[in-house]
């Protein structure tokens, strides 16, 4: 049973999740190689019956060990170029516990990552890949005379159906395609505001990255002339024209704008219609109309307005019906007066009327 501090043991059995990614941080130059014997009980990213293999865990320890060093081999991560050199001259070290598929793996992460373009220096690179170049070929040859003498797989083929010599003409595209990044042009890309010069640096010339790249220096509106020389400066067998760039940055533009169009008509309220001339116009006004008595009303057919019992007019709480204001504006006097009256009137109903103004001094009382 594999067993470090702080692994996760749910998700390294989880299909779903990457068991490298989660095994990385507690691999050491310590536990690597027990933990990669057990490795063929995990399953691999994405199921399917398929397992790690220990390849694989000591690529990824490998990747590790470059980068952040390791208690026993670097004591710390390694800083400059020097020491980038030296961190991978001990890595090198455990390069035959590698198919050449993850062999291949390790050092495009070391030299071709944004990590590696942006510690490692141009010239540094090109000295990694140089050694590892060194190293697989006697690997290979090693290999030829196993599967010569029935011990070996044929050709040094992997699981991952890669060779040492194909791994070695990977090599050889590296180095060709750091070599044109001293080219003229390919510097001219750094002052540009867009990440040209990065994206083409992380290419390794490999023919769907260039055209990538070419497709968004078309879209983003470079000269022809432009794209054709990115083509031509970019190492190994394209098959790619400008005319062929611009088909696809067409398309991709087409395709683009009708995305649009769908989302915009997506959001289209399906209730919605345009009003027509026919909704804008009104019925004919009637004078008859301002006649007619409003629903409820208590109007008699003789025009004459009667008064209910029931019904409360400022004519009962004025004198004689004026309805006059007092000099302050205000008719609170005689609606208190008259109210008191009626009230007294009406059999004295209430001790005390409820009268505005009483209800204004006690609101004064509390200022």
């Amino acid at each position: 049973m594999i067993s470090s501090a702080g692994l996760n043991y749910r998700k390294l059995t989880d299909e779903s999740s990457d068991p490298l990614l989660i095994l990385q941080p507690v691999l050491t130059s310590q536990n690597v190689l027990s933990i990669s014997k057990l490795s063929n009980r995990l399953p691999a990213l994405g199921g399917g019956g398929a397992t790690l293999s220990p390849s694989a865990v000591h690529a990824v320890w490998l990747k590790k060990l470059f980068w952040k060093g390791d208690p026993q081999l670097l004591k710390r991560p390694p800083q400059s170029n020097q020491e980038y050199l030296h961190a991978y001259d001990t890595c090198s070290k455990y390069l035959d516990r590698l198919v050449p598929a993850d062999a291949v793996h390790f050092l495009d992460s070391i030299t071709f990552s944004p990590d590696a373009a942006e510690h490692l220096s141009i010239q540094a690179r090109s000295e990694v890949i140089k050694r590892a170049t060194k190293a697989l070929r006697q690997l290979g040859e090693k290999s030829k005379k196993r599967v010569g003498e029935g011990g070996g797989e044929q050709g040094g083929l992997d699981a991952a159906g890669m060779t040492f010599d194909e791994a070695l003409t990977h090599l050889k595209q590296s180095t060709a395609h750091l070599d044109t990044l001293s080219h003229a042009f390919i510097l001219s890309l750094k002052d540009s505001r867009q990440p040209y010069s990065q994206l083409y640096d992380l290419s390794r010339s490999e023919r769907s990255k260039v055209h990538e790249l070419a497709v968004t220096m078309a879209t983003d509106g470079k000269p022809l002339e432009f794209i054709g020389e990115l083509l031509r400066v970019a190492v190994g067998p394209l098959n790619q024209s400008v005319k062929t760039v611009l088909r696809d940055a067409v398309e991709r533009v087409v395709a683009a704008l009708r995305w649009v169009k769908e989302k915009e008509d997506a959001h289209t309220d399906p209730e919605f219609q345009p009003m027509k001339d026919d909704d804008c116009t009104f019925g004919e006004y009637s004078d008859n109309e301002d006649h007619k008595p409003l629903k409820g009303s208590r109007t008699p057919s003789n025009g004459t307005v009667k008064r209910d019992d029931s019904d409360d007019s400022l004519v009962d709480y004025g004198d004689g019906g004026d309805g006059q204001f007092n000099e302050d504006g205000s008719f609170i006097g005689q609606y208190s007066g008259k109210s008191a009256s009626r009230e007294n009137a009406e059999g004295h109903e209430s001790s005390e009327a409820p009268s505005p103004i009483n209800a204004m001094n006690s609101l004064n009382s509390f200022v």
